[in-house]
C-alpha cells in the first residue's frame, strides 16, 4: 500500500500510516509509544532562529482570545480538530494584530543599540520582553526540582524524619 500525506510532516504521517495499516491489535503499550510518537512530532510549539517564540501551555489565555476575538471560535465550547487549530493560529500569526501574534512580535523584536534617541523605546520593549518572557526549560527544570527538594524536606521535617 502507498503511503499517503496527511499533514506534510514526514514523521507525523509515517506514523498515521502505520496505524492505519496495521491488520493486528495493538497492545496497550504498542498503543501509548505510537500515541506518543504522534502528539510529539504535532505539539511543537513555534520556534524561530532556534528560540521559542510561543507555548500552548504559557499561552493558552492568549491563543483563546485571539481565536474569540478573531475568529469568533471559543475554544472552550466550540469542536475543531487539530488541523484547523493549527491552521487558524498560524493564520493569527501571520496577520498581527491579535493578542498572540503581538506577544510573539515582542519576543522576537531585537533590542537595538541604544542612542540619544531610543533610550525611553528601549526601556519599554525591556519592560515588555521581560513581562511576556518564556522561560527557559532548563529555568523550569532547576524551579521545579528546588521546589520538590523543598517539599521533600518539609515532608521529613513533618513525619519526624531527618533533613536532606
Amino acid at each position: 500500500m502507498k503511503a499517503i500525506k496527511y499533514s506534510g510532516n514526514k514523521e507525523v504521517d509515517k506514523c498515521l500510516n502505520e496505524l492505519i495499516t496495521l491488520d493486528i491489535e495493538l497492545d496497550i503499550k504498542q498503543k501509548v509509544k505510537l500515541i506518543n510518537k504522534i502528539f510529539s512530532s504535532l505539539f511543537k510549539p513555534g520556534k524561530s532562529g532556534g528560540k521559542k517564540n510561543y507555548d500552548y501551555l504559557v499561552d493558552y489565555r492568549l491563543i483563546w482570545d485571539s481565536f474569540k476575538g478573531h475568529r469568533l471560535i471559543d475554544l472552550n465550547k466550540d469542536k475543531i480538530n487539530w488541523w484547523e487549530f493549527s491552521a487558524c493560529l498560524e493564520g493569527l500569526l501571520l496577520e498581527g494584530g491579535s493578542s498572540i501574534a503581538k506577544v510573539v512580535e515582542i519576543r522576537q523584536t531585537k533590542i537595538p543599540k541604544q542612542d540619544k534617541y531610543n533610550k525611553e523605546y528601549i526601556q519599554n520593549l525591556r519592560s515588555l520582553k521581560s513581562n511576556y518572557a518564556l522561560a527557559e526549560t532548563g529555568k523550569k527544570n532547576k524551579v521545579l526540582g528546588d521546589l520538590f527538594n523543598f517539599l521533600k524536606i518539609k515532608a521529613g521535617e513533618k513525619n519526624g524524619r531527618c533533613k536532606g
